[in-house]
């Protein structure tokens, strides 16, 4: 099997893995081509990879899709499995919103940022002023 990585750390030590750096994919096009699967791909390389070569990724595109974005995993889970989610607002940080998010959710509550994951981003809301150091952080 033939594998190219994007990550030479998450693949020290697999043999036979082919390392390209990121920002020499488009200089190794070829040697993609030839690959059964590629693996660690950063996520602006992940449609061209999977749409426009037709190549098999890991994680897979819809990991990178879903998991790189709060409010897209949430709207698939509203659309799947609504019953599970909690009560979920996605809003921009504007005084308006701010307000509604005090007007609506009582104390404590947790809010998260958009582009993170493994728990990083996330943030226990204990009080007005804790919302308001949040949402000036997460414009």
């Amino acid at each position: 099997m033939k594998m190219v990585s994007f990550n030479a750390y998450r693949t020290i030590g697999i043999p036979g893995v082919h390392y390209i750096k990121p920002d020499n994919m488009f200089k190794e096009l070829e040697t993609i081509r030839q690959a059964d699967i590629v693996l660690f791909p950063e996520t602006w390389q992940a449609p061209a990879l999977v749409y426009g070569l037709k190549k098999k990724i890991f994680p897979s595109i819809e990991s990178l899709q879903l998991g790189f974005s709060k409010v897209e995993m949430t709207r698939a889970l509203w659309t799947v499995a609504p019953e599970h989610v909690p009560y979920t607002e996605i809003l921009a940080s504007t005084p308006s919103n701010i307000e509604k998010v005090l007007e609506t959710f009582p104390f404590p509550f947790v809010a998260k940022e958009v582009r993170n994951s493994m728990g990083k981003g996330t943030f226990l809301i204990k009080n007005e002023y804790d919302f308001y150091q949040y949402a000036n952080q997460n414009l």
